[in-house]
């Protein structure tokens, strides 16, 4: 079905997949009468970055708690380790 890699994670699977191949992994999952509780795009890092200076540290653990406290803020992506 395209699958890339899969995780077990509690309650369930994580499936990653190139994009091209979402409708294809929808369709085969159908046609094993699986539904799944969410399916979604969603940006991957491909090599994930560190964050190792102090003040920097500081400054992005304020952006994500703001980003977290806004109502208009459904989700964000970050490529921090």
């Amino acid at each position: 079905m395209g699958a890339e890699d899969i995780k077990e994670e509690e309650g369930g699977l994580t499936i990653y997949i190139k994009q091209e191949n979402f409708k294809k992994l929808l369709d085969g999952l159908a046609g094993l009468n699986l539904a799944p509780e969410y399916s979604g795009l969603e940006w991957v890092a491909k090599e994930p970055a560190t964050v190792n200076d102090p003040s920097t540290r500081i400054q992005l653990d304020e952006l994500y708690a703001a980003l977290d406290e806004s109502d208009d803020v459904q989700n964000y992506f970050t490529s921090e380790a």
